[in-house]
C-alpha cells in the first residue's frame, strides 16, 4: 500500500497522499475502533521506508537540478493551486457546488438513489459503510473546497459512491422491496423522454 502511494504521489503529487491520509483521518474519526489499532499502520518502519526508497529521490533529484523546483512543486503546484493563487493562473474554478451536478451525471442513473443510500448506510453502523461514507465525502469536500476545478477530479468519488448505492440495491432486493428501483426506471425513462 505504501509502494502505491508513493507511486501515485510520483504522478499526481501530494494530492496522493493527502486524500487516502483524509479518509482514514474522517473514517477514524467516525469508528468505534481505538486509535491505538490502527497506529501501527502509521508507525511501520519497513512500510514509511518503502514509500519513501520510491518518492524521495525523484524529488531530492528535481531540487538539485532545479533550484526552483521546490517552491514550484511544494508551494504553487500544491498549496497555491488549492487556494487558487497558482501561477500561471490557467485552470479552471468553479462554485462550491461545482461537482454536485457533476456527480449526479457520473453516476446516472444511479445517482437518484445516492442520497437514501448514504443515509442508510450511516444507520448501517458498519465500519465498511462508514469507511465508503468517508471516502466519498473527503474526495467531495476537499475538491469542492478547492479553488482549483476540473471535471475528472471527483472521479474518484464514484468508487465509494458506486459501492454505498450497490449495497442498497442490494439490501432492497433481499428485502423483496423493488419498488424504488421501479421508480428509479420511471425517473429516468422521463427525463429520457423529456
Amino acid at each position: 500500500g505504501y509502494v502505491w502511494l508513493a507511486l501515485g504521489v510520483l504522478t499526481k503529487g501530494l494530492v496522493a497522499l493527502a486524500l487516502p491520509a483524509l479518509v482514514v483521518v474522517a473514517y477514524l474519526a467516525t469508528s468505534r475502533a481505538p486509535l491505538r489499532r490502527y497506529l501501527a499502520f502509521f508507525t511501520d518502519l519497513p512500510a514509511l521506508l518503502a514509500f519513501a526508497v520510491v518518492a524521495v529521490p525523484w524529488h531530492v533529484a528535481a531540487s538539485l537540478r532545479d533550484p526552483h523546483f521546490a517552491w514550484f512543486y511544494f508551494i504553487n503546484e500544491h498549496v497555491n493551486r488549492f487556494l487558487g493563487d497558482r501561477l500561471p493562473h490557467d485552470y479552471y474554478g468553479g462554485p462550491v457546488w461545482y461537482y454536485v451536478p457533476r456527480v449526479f451525471a457520473y453516476l446516472a442513473p444511479w445517482s437518484i438513489l445516492l442520497p437514501t443510500s448514504v443515509v442508510a448506510a450511516w444507520r448501517s453502523r458498519s465500519d465498511f459503510d462508514r469507511f465508503l461514507i468517508a471516502w466519498l465525502a473527503v474526495v467531495f469536500i476537499f475538491f469542492s473546497l478547492s479553488s482549483d476545478k476540473a471535471n475528472y477530479y471527483v472521479a474518484i468519488a464514484a468508487v465509494p459512491a458506486s459501492l454505498i448505492i450497490a449495497r442498497q440495491i442490494e439490501q432492497w432486493m433481499d428485502d423483496g422491496r423493488l419498488a424504488p428501483l421501479y421508480i428509479l426506471g420511471g425517473i429516468w425513462g422521463a427525463i429520457i423522454l423529456a
